[in-house]
């Protein structure tokens, strides 16, 4: 399982958070943007927590 404040860098890791719907944090530049819950859809290129679409490519993702 994956800890808390585990950086989600791989596909594989998006998978088994959003698998165990594990609660996910959203951080911009170093800042907690999102409180954010468990993922809900995992594309290529983005993440919906809450309902929110949030592209990978401009956020980093840890566990709660």
């Amino acid at each position: 399982m994956l800890a808390s404040g585990f950086v989600l860098r791989s596909d594989h890791h998006f998978r088994v958070a959003m698998h165990n719907n594990l609660p996910v944090e959203v951080w911009l530049s170093g800042k907690l943007h999102d409180y954010g819950g468990p993922i809900e859809v995992n594309t290529d290129d983005m993440v919906k927590i809450n309902g929110l679409r949030f592209a990978k490519v401009m956020f980093e993702f840890r566990i709660r």
